[in-house]
């Protein structure tokens, strides 16, 4: 019941702005990271695990911060396109497909038409409550000169027919499955 309190206040505290859709998108900040010491995951294109840039995630009193930073890597430049975030106790918590794969389409934070964008941040406002941790999907399409690609971040592989990522935040587990939320 707690969980289920602490996610309802969730819910009704993102700040929503209208985009003619019929998904909200989330207000988001381009501003400094307000801690010294986020948690950084590697965001990787293609089934081939390319590295593209990062996600950084950290938390001040008020807001969890997602940002996707695309670092010039030796895999060359990349841009984002699209953002997708999503944050559930459990993994088997994140949309998903009858077969397993995840829709970021349907996950709750969402932007497109970034127009080649280096960084984006979406600003998730949180009520201070101890719900344990949270299991983070953090998709993007990306871009170079010539290629356009799928990317996810993390470093737990998804269960299911595609590849992908996904990782806990903070980086220890809750107690219990990795998987699927307790009876």
């Amino acid at each position: 019941m707690k969980y289920a309190t602490s996610l309802l206040l969730l819910s009704a505290l993102v700040t929503v702005t209208g985009t003619g859709c019929d998904k909200p998108v989330y207000t988001v900040t381009n501003s400094g990271f307000v801690t010294d010491d986020p948690q950084v995951e590697p965001l990787l294109a293609s089934k081939d695990s390319v590295l593209v840039g990062h996600v950084y995630v950290w938390e001040d009193s008020t807001n969890i911060y997602i940002r996707y930073s695309m670092d010039a890597t030796e895999n060359g430049q990349w841009f984002l396109t699209e953002c997708h975030a999503h944050m559930a106790l459990y993994y088997d918590r994140f949309p998903q497909a009858p077969n397993g794969a995840l829709i970021p389409g349907h996950f709750d934070f969402n932007v497109e038409g970034l127009n080649d964008t280096m960084e984006y941040t979406f600003v998730v406002p949180f009520v201070a409550a101890d719900i344990g941790g949270k299991a983070v999907a953090a998709h993007s399409i990306v871009v170079s000169d010539t290629l356009r690609e799928t990317a996810w971040a993390g470093q737990e592989p998804f269960r299911g027919p595609r590849w992908g990522w996904w990782f806990w935040y903070p980086e220890e587990q809750p107690e219990g499955s990795r998987w699927t939320a307790p009876d």
